[in-house]
């Protein structure tokens, strides 16, 4: 049923309960998104209309919440100009697999936006997943010379670099400056991801462990080694046991509720990871991964059926860090068991 706002809400457009706040489209049944906008949860229909909700909100332009008059006929409609909204909206097209959408919208809005480091990042990446990796680390590289030495620049490049997959190169602009300021958590952070993704793993976790000793509660770092171990099969105790301390800090998080069960499937608790999974499944289901950890506890339990579907939606999703083709073998196989 329609509710109009009242004169206190950010938006003067009427909306039911299950439409999209951000666009107006309707939210699917399954799908449970929210954005807190002035103390009050309004629902999205998609991780893309959250991201983009959220930098609106983030960037203090409230404001296109409480004077619009109408919903949005485009997508591209439903943002105001700013830099961090038009990338955010960039980087929602990227996980819709519409990498050449997002670096046009990306690169139009370079030409209002000069030198912003949000929208080169952005682009790149766009670009590197249409298929032009040397062009996209190219075009990076020299809109980001002249500040690769900054804190800024060197996070922007080295997400380029380690899309692009030359995580040598992105280990070499963090490295200096992580040694220069030994005390900065974001740098070690973002390090200790490149040595990962390098798989040099004792190097990623001297740096996660350190940050976990000057700052027990730092659920960011405690999620990532506890699934980092987890996802190599080390030290299992204590990799759940590093999830949980990071759940304690922020309950619900879908990313964390999945290394949770993930790790628990690594110790041979299949049932016990159900739970984790499918609620942090149902939350991200465009996250590929997430469902292929779902879909390999869904058919070790026997439900290959689910397993399947779960599979068909790892397959239509980001595609980030999984093999379609594996994932695609795997969906066979079940088919085959199932007749």
């Amino acid at each position: 049923m329609s509710q109009p706002s009242s004169p206190s809400s950010p938006s003067q457009v009427p909306t039911r309960e299950h439409d999209c706040y951000h666009c107006g489209l309707p939210i699917p049944d399954d799908v449970d998104l929210a954005v807190d906008i002035e103390g009050t949860p309004h629902h999205m229909c998609c991780t893309g209309c959250q991201a983009v909700a959220q930098s609106i909100v983030s960037s203090g332009l409230i404001d296109y919440y409480r004077r619009r008059d109408a919903m949005p006929e485009q997508a591209r409609e439903a943002m105001p100009e700013s830099a961090p909204v038009v990338a955010a909206l960039a980087q929602a097209q990227i996980l819709a697999r519409r990498p050449l959408d997002a670096a046009k919208l990306a690169r139009e809005a370079r030409a209002r936006h000069a030198g912003d480091l949000g929208l080169i990042r952005v682009e790149a990446l766009a670009t590197i997943k249409a298929g032009r990796a040397a062009q996209a680390v190219a075009d990076a590289e020299n809109a980001i010379a002249g500040r690769r030495t900054s804190f800024a620049g060197a996070l922007a490049l080295a997400d380029v670099y380690q899309e692009a997959k030359r995580f040598g190169d992105a280990i070499a602009v963090l490295s200096p400056l992580a040694s220069a300021h030994p005390d900065d958590v974001t740098l070690a952070f973002r390090l200790s991801s490149a040595y990962d993704a390098a798989n040099r793993p004792a190097e990623a976790e001297k740096l996660l462990r350190g940050i976990i000793a000057s700052d027990p509660t730092h659920s960011g770092a405690l999620n990532y080694l506890g699934y980092m171990l987890a996802n190599r099969g080390q030290q299992l105790p204590d990799a759940l046991a590093l999830v949980d301390r990071a759940l304690a800090g922020e309950p619900g998080n879908p990313a964390y509720l999945d290394s949770r069960g993930w790790a628990l499937f690594k110790m041979g608790r299949a049932a016990d990871a159900e739970a984790p999974l499918r609620q942090a499944a149902t939350s991200l289901r465009g996250n590929s991964v997430i469902q292929s950890h779902f879909a390999e506890v869904l058919s070790t339990l026997g439900k290959r059926d689910e397993a399947a579907e779960r599979l068909e939606l790892a397959l239509k999703g980001d595609l980030a860090d999984v093999d379609p083709a594996a994932l695609e073998k795997r969906l066979q196989q079940l088919r085959r068991r199932a007749r």
